[in-house]
C-alpha cells in the first residue's frame, strides 16, 4: 500500500489531492468515478481537503473488508440457526454462554508479569 500511495503522491508532500488521484487512475487506464470528489470527502476524515497516508490506509482496508460480502454472508448463515434471515436469541442455542462470554477469563495470564506474553 505504501508504494501505491507514494506513486500517487506526485509532489511528494505526503498527501493526495483529487488531482493526483485522478491522474493516477487515468495513468493506470482506470475509469475515474463521476463521484470521485464525494468519495474523497468521505475518506478525508479530518476535513483537510487532502488524503494523508492514514486516511488512505483506512479507506483501502475498509474497502477490502466490506468487499468480502460472501464471507460475511457465510458467517451470518452460521449464526442464523433457524434460517429466518435474522439473528435472534433463539439462534444462540442452549450452549451459548450469554452476554459478555468473550471477555470472561481471557485476560488471565496477560497482565504484567504473568503468562507467556511477557516472558
Amino acid at each position: 500500500m505504501r508504494e501505491l500511495f507514494l506513486a500517487l503522491d506526485n509532489d511528494g508532500d505526503g498527501q493526495l489531492t483529487a488531482t493526483e488521484i485522478r491522474a493516477g487512475l487515468q495513468s493506470a487506464s482506470m475509469a475515474v468515478p463521476a463521484n470521485l470528489q464525494k468519495v474523497l470527502e468521505a475518506v478525508d476524515s479530518d476535513g483537510s481537503g487532502v488524503i494523508d497516508y492514514t486516511e488512505f490506509l483506512a479507506a483501502v482496508i475498509d474497502h477490502r473488508v466490506y468487499s468480502q460480502e460472501d464471507l460475511c454472508r457465510a458467517a451470518f448463515k452460521l449464526f442464523d440457526k433457524d434460517g429466518d434471515g435474522t439473528l435472534s436469541p433463539e439462534d444462540r442455542g442452549p450452549g451459548y454462554p450469554g452476554r459478555g462470554h468473550l471477555l470472561r477469563g481471557h485476560g488471565r495470564g496477560l497482565r504484567r508479569g504473568r503468562g507467556s506474553h511477557n516472558e
